[in-house]
């Protein structure tokens, strides 16, 4: 948005994960809430079926984080915490609707329209945004969505002990060095409706990643 450079999903380019090594942090979302790679602190490749309905999970030590995965909703889902009114975002720039809204998004135009924005406190900058969803959307858009099991390859890492550079990503593909892991994964895929239970027609892969609320605040 606003001609910023931005990550739709997993980036082997952002960091170079090191194979059974828990991910470092990468950003922080609008909620406070640390967002981490896909490995997780037991040296495992998470996908979305190991994380919640918001894309995370708490850690051994009772701490929540969200992961970034390879497969959908790839990125932050919803938010488990709460959107300060000191967040450092004009209010104008957020919207929520449920069912999502997609027409705000249509020939370009990302404009708003009526839909509720989020109140922010003036007076106690402390508080929690309030933001209020749109329940009267309706429209029949041909397909959902359904968990079908797909052999996926999972992010690239580089073996403990060697040197595979800044990132296993290459202009011709990965390393040589680097290591992927196939697994087969309960995978988020768009489906004729109609045509369920294994007849598939092309992976979810940009629902939640249109989302302002899902704007992230990068670590430098």
């Amino acid at each position: 948005p606003n001609g910023q450079y931005h990550y739709h999903h997993y980036s082997p380019c952002v960091q170079m994960p090191v194979c059974g090594v828990p991910s470092t942090i990468w950003g922080v979302a609008l909620d406070g809430i640390p967002i981490y790679g896909p490995i997780g602190e037991d040296g495992i490749q998470l996908t979305k079926s190991d994380l919640d309905e918001c894309g995370g999970k708490y850690d051994s030590t009772g701490r929540y984080k969200y992961h970034m995965t390879v497969d959908p909703h790839y990125s932050i889902r919803c938010f488990r915490g709460e959107i300060r009114s000191d967040v450092g975002k004009d209010p104008s720039t957020f919207f929520c609707t449920c069912p999502f809204d997609d027409s705000l998004f249509l020939d370009g135009q990302h404009s708003q329209s009526g839909s509720s924005n989020c109140e922010f406190s003036t007076a106690n900058t402390s508080a929690p945004a309030v933001c209020n969803d749109v329940y009267d959307l309706e429209y029949d858009i041909g397909y959902t969505w359904e968990y079908q099991d797909k052999e996926t390859v999972l992010a690239p890492c580089c073996p403990q002990g060697d040197d595979c550079g800044d990132s296993c990503k290459t202009e011709d593909g990965i390393k040589e060095s680097c290591v992927q892991e196939t697994r087969t994964i309960p995978y988020l895929t768009r489906v004729v409706k109609g045509e369920g239970n294994g007849v598939s027609t092309r992976s979810l892969g940009v629902v939640v990643v249109v989302l302002p609320l899902l704007q992230m605040l990068l670590l430098a």
